[in-house]
């Protein structure tokens, strides 16, 4: 009986140094997925660093653009707000005729009667009708 305990205490520090050996080497086997892991994301790193300076890169040509466009754009509203005021101009040295007529006329072969309002950019051509009438 001796010898059966004997055997047992050693079945049983053997199963724990197995238990012991097992445990080191699924700590092992987890320290080499870490690495590998850590290894995937320093390379997944380095990828998106260079994806970010590329961006970097474009967005800042994009800004230069937008730059260049927003002065185009103040350019634009410059000529815009010249061209109202050259036109309010205009429009101030045009000659505004209203009329009503009782018989058509024609100015620069174009006719008119009744009611309306002509306005006069430059020099016309007025025909009136038999004024005998």
């Amino acid at each position: 009986m001796e010898e059966t305990a004997q055997a047992h205490r050693q079945a049983v520090a053997a199963v724990a140094d197995a238990q012991k050996h097992h445990d080191d080497a699924l700590a092992a086997h987890e320290r080499a997925n870490a690495a590998i892991a850590e290894s995937d994301l320093d390379h997944q790193s380095t990828l998106y660093r260079a994806d970010v300076a590329r961006l970097e890169g474009a967005l800042a040509s994009q800004a230069a653009q937008i730059e260049i466009d927003a002065k185009k754009l103040r350019r634009l509203r410059e000529v815009a707000e010249r061209i109202v005021l050259l036109q309010a101009r205009k429009d101030a040295a045009l000659t505004r005729i209203e009329y009503r007529l009782t018989q058509p006329i024609t100015v620069d072969g174009v006719a008119l009667e009744d009611d309306g309002e002509l306005w006069l950019e430059g020099e016309r051509t007025f025909a009136l009708r038999d004024l005998a009438n």
